[in-house]
């Protein structure tokens, strides 16, 4: 029970007439973060008009696929495997969220997740409204550092017991939201609540309403206006929009318009539907970006004073910032590129009133619809960017058929190319493409090199039409000629390209700087200096593979000395022994497809100079490594975005394939690519490397 810090007895002041009646705490895990990701496990507290606890419910939930991250949530698929599914659950979560306010930390993520699965099932939650506690406490000006849970935990006292665990999480909420509804109570402060409003229906006009009428969050989008009729059909997966045509022409000019080409960043809440937003820009020709960096033209938020981390990098960067009804009108008068900067509005931002604005929004919510076709689908080139029904042209080629760089690309091959494979995969990130190991929406090509027709993901991207890249187009122009023609017979080919001395594609581009927005994409070798380890930082080290692949590897790690040896069995980290006494390097956790380590660099005994990060197959099983196909490596921030990443794919017969190390390097941390393989089991490859009881 919660403790009762405010009692309504001893109330010095008369509660608002106006608040709600009752509140659904929530909080729910998930398999990711995208709208087709899926919910396996969430937590509700009821309380009461003053916030007082009623009960509380808990349930793990079987999201019929990979759970995801299961180094944060901590739910296995074996765990969800007698899970009920949310169909079990539907009737005793709508009974405890029923004429309640949805109140949750970022409420507009856990919303979207929640009526998302209510969607699949062609249903509704019946909420109305959401209150996000972190725009509460924003309202409320506290002091806190930042607008984590855990500082809104800190700031009342209130102690977390297991973080990421639903149960726990909402526990903590609704202890942290009491008192601060008795501090808006007490100040008079108005509710921030939300409408809880649909996403879009598929195919725009398909629900039967218009852009601009009364009904664009009303009945038709629903098939009833009543909670309890009617069914719900306007869940659609999530989808990679389409790459930005134009190029960046600068930011924004304090008396211009916007220009397509334009990088635009969100944050924060919004009336309008946060992705309804990031439509309706990519439609109109903007590119669309998930961070702020001194390339970004613009920031749009409703709370310039916040403490976020885009705000805080907008403020660095000096980038303009405007809020959402300025970006509706300014969007509505968006300039064709190429238009200069300064050149003047027409009409100007303060000739648009209230109406024009609302019908700006309305269609945004009806583009919302015309996006939302098959994700796996490129779109087709059609009328230019702004026109009424019109989506972006396809990418342009940047020389010769070539792709322009930037897309995510799939790289299949038969069991023979391996080399070859990895080779193209280097070459794709030196032009800054991101390389994929697994065929999911966000792919936007595949090259296809001998073999690869008979891995059946080949037939599933041409099903979905994604292009395919020539080869011969990744390289530079006078050393296209020496690409191996996948048809010919060996007589005829040629070399597949030189490298030079440090074994990286001759007459490829540098790695990416560091000020490039997303993460560093490294080649096999390559190496990024990490930036701030500075005391307790946290660093993820995480590796995904195929999601099919059977057995699944185990990631491991050995904390070694100057003489490349462990000093002692306990620097051997396994799943047996899955932290290193100091704390340095722990097993997260693993899933089908995937596993993490935490890294904790400043954690580690003075005579520690390097990790090395492995992946092995259980002793016995499986073809080598050559069955398991490319493994994405990665490396970032706990909790942040990935810093640098890499895609390895060379191996065979191996049984064990050293991903990557990670060693000191004049007073900071070093990340090396590495894709070293060993046809020795991990037991001997471990003795080798001084451990006395490997397993």
């Amino acid at each position: 029970m919660l403790e009762d810090r405010f009692s309504a007895s001893a109330e010095p002041f008369p509660w608002p007439d106006s608040y709600p009646a009752g509140y659904a705490v929530v909080d729910v895990e998930t398999t990711g973060l995208e709208r087709d990701d899926r919910i396996v496990s969430a937590a509700v507290y009821r309380l009461d008009a003053r916030g007082e606890v009623e009960d509380h419910w808990y349930t793990p939930v079987n999201p019929e696929r990979d759970p995801g991250p299961v180094w944060i949530h901590g739910l296995t698929s074996e765990v969800l495997e007698s899970a009920p599914l949310f169909a079990d659950i539907t009737e005793e979560l709508s009974a405890r969220l029923d004429g309640r306010v949805f109140v949750a930390h970022n409420a507009l993520f856990d919303w979207r997740m929640v009526s998302a699965e209510y969607a699949r099932l062609g249903r509704r939650p019946p909420v109305e409204n959401r209150l996000c506690t972190i725009v509460l406490a924003k309202e409320l000006r506290l002091p806190l550092p930042n607008h984590k849970l855990e500082s809104l935990a800190a700031h009342y006292g209130v102690r977390q017991r297991r973080a990421h665990h639903a149960l726990d999480d909402a526990r903590v909420l609704a202890e942290a939201f009491r008192p601060s509804l008795h501090l808006a109570a007490a100040s008079g402060l108005r509710l921030p609540l939300h409408a809880c409003r649909p996403p879009a229906a598929p195919g725009g006009g398909a629900s039967g309403r218009s852009a601009s009428g009364p009904s664009a969050y009303g009945s038709s989008a629903y098939g009833s206006s009543a909670y309890g009729g009617g069914s719900w059909r306007s869940w659609r997966p999530s989808r990679k929009r389409p790459p930005c045509p134009h190029p960046n022409p600068g930011r924004l000019h304090p008396n211009g318009p916007l220009v397509q080409g334009m990088r635009v960043a969100f944050s924060g809440d919004t009336e309008t539907d946060r992705e309804l937003l990031e439509d309706r820009a990519s439609e109109a020709g903007l590119h669309v970006a998930g961070s702020v960096s001194r390339l970004t033209s613009l920031l749009v938020t409703n709370d310039p004073d916040s403490p976020t981390g885009k705000v805080v990098k907008a403020r660095e960067h000096g980038t303009p910032v405007v809020d959402e009804a300025a970006f509706l009108q300014l969007l509505a008068t968006i300039a064709p590129a190429g238009t200069p900067l300064d050149a003047p509005q027409s009409p100007p931002p303060d000739a648009l009133g209230d109406t024009e604005i609302a019908e700006a929004a309305d269609a945004a919510e009806a583009a919302d619809g015309r996006a939302g076709e098959a994700a796996a689908e490129l779109p087709a080139a059609g009328p230019t960017p702004g026109e009424a029904g019109g989506a972006a042209p396809a990418r342009p080629a940047d020389r010769d058929g070539a792709p322009a760089a930037g897309r995510q690309v799939l790289v299949l091959s038969g069991p023979g190319e391996r080399a070859e494979a990895e080779r193209v995969r280097g070459l794709l990130a030196a032009r800054g493409d991101r390389v994929r190991v697994n065929l999911t929406r966000s792919v936007d090509a595949v090259v296809v090199l001998p073999g690869g027709e008979d891995d059946p993901r080949a037939a599933r991207a041409a099903a979905a039409g994604l292009p395919r890249i020539d080869p011969a187009s990744l390289l530079p122009p006078a050393a296209a000629g020496t690409w191996r023609d996948p048809s010919a017979g060996a007589e005829e080919s040629g070399v597949l390209f030189s490298t030079d001395a440090s074994g990286s594609p001759a007459g490829a581009a540098d790695p990416a700087p560091a000020d490039r927005p997303g993460p560093l994409e490294l080649v096999r070798g390559g190496v990024a200096d990490l930036p701030d380890v500075s005391s307790g930082r946290r660093w993820t080290l995480s590796a995904l593979w195929r999601d099919d692949c059977d057995p699944a590897p185990e990631l491991v790690a050995l904390v070694l000395g100057p003489d490349g040896r462990v000093p002692d069995d306990s620097c051997f980290v396994t799943r047996e022994h899955p932290a290193h006494p100091s704390g340095a390097v722990a097993i997260e956790g693993a899933s089908r497809a995937a596993a993490a380590l935490t890294l904790r660099l400043d954690a580690l005994p003075a005579g520690a100079e390097r990790m090395a990060v492995a992946l092995a197959l259980p002793r016995g099983a499986g073809a080598g490594f050559g069955a398991v196909g490319p493994v994405e490596v990665g490396i970032g921030p706990r909790g942040g975005e990935v810093f640098a990443r890499t895609v390895l794919d060379a191996a065979t017969e191996e049984r064990v394939l050293v991903l990557a190390e990670v060693y000191r390097r004049g007073g900071g941390w070093r990340f090396r690519s590495w894709g070293q393989g060993y046809r020795e089991e991990l037991d001997e490859v471990a003795r080798a490397h001084g451990v006395s009881s490997a397993r």
